[in-house]
């Protein structure tokens, strides 16, 4: 193992090595996270952290119950997929996308009747992130190498 083999950051993406073991001896190999799954983990990990306080914040009391409900246990889920997406596994994409479609759906109705302008906002921007998620999960790249790493 050279130098070069010690890089984090080259082209765009992110390298890490990982230990294949096979009948004679253990070999490094290379692999590549794309920066498409990168972003698409860290704006999942940022819709999913951000539907835990969401009943707790003023006027929430004017939003159903079950509404709270369901965005927490969305959140819950959205970090299971954020772990699957992380390690580069199919089922990852899946849940994935599952919980994006889920957090746009369930945001939409709040954009025209949240019980404030900071719901409404919040629920616009749920939706946004959510199709930008669902799009970089759905790139080349990232069901490429979701395809080698199965």
């Amino acid at each position: 193992m050279g130098a070069s083999d010690t890089g984090l950051l080259n082209g765009g993406s992110l390298h890490w090595l990982y230990l294949q073991v096979t009948k004679k001896e253990a070999v490094f190999v290379n692999a590549k996270r794309p920066m498409a799954l990168v972003v698409a983990v860290v704006l999942l990990a940022l819709l999913s952290l951000g539907n835990f306080p969401t009943p707790f914040l003023p006027g929430a009391n004017q939003i159903p119950l079950f509404i709270n409900i369901v965005g927490v246990v969305i959140g819950i889920i959205g970090l299971v997929a954020i772990f699957g997406l992380w390690q580069i596994k199919p089922w990852g994409m899946i849940v994935g996308i599952s919980v994006s479609v889920l957090n746009a759906l369930s945001s939409l109705p709040g954009i025209p009747f949240g019980p404030n302008m900071f719901f409404q906002i919040s629920a616009a921007m749920y939706v946004v992130l959510s199709i930008v998620i669902i799009v970089l999960i759905l790139l080349p790249s990232v069901r490429k190498a979701v395809a080698v790493s199965a």
